[in-house]
């Protein structure tokens, strides 16, 4: 996640984890669930509802057995755009990392 995701995560113990950029911003982020090769999920610690999250998963297409990764964020209503660029910026990078 490091390398594509944010310029730094940080692992303070256990579940909590600090993901930080080179611009400043910092999130505090629970993990709440996770399956080795498959998936994570954080609880963002600041978010007002505690039922939001940020998750990635690993899927296989059954028909083509491409291997896709979905990322699932809830984002305010109007940054749905940005937000959607942002995340193709950091997809980008991780194809780039892994010679996608």
């Amino acid at each position: 996640m490091q390398s594509w995701f944010a310029d730094h995560v940080g692992v303070q113990g256990g579940d909590k984890y600090k993901f930080k950029w080179d611009d400043g911003t910092e999130t505090n982020a629970l993990l709440i669930k996770s399956v080795n090769g498959k998936y994570v999920r954080f609880r963002i610690v600041e978010a007002e509802d505690t039922e939001e999250y940020l998750e990635f998963r690993v899927a296989q297409d059954a028909i083509t057995g491409d291997i896709d990764l979905v990322i699932t964020e809830f984002v305010n209503a109007g940054d749905e755009e940005n937000t959607a660029a942002i995340w193709d910026a950091a997809v980008d990078t991780l194809k780039y990392t892994i010679g996608g």
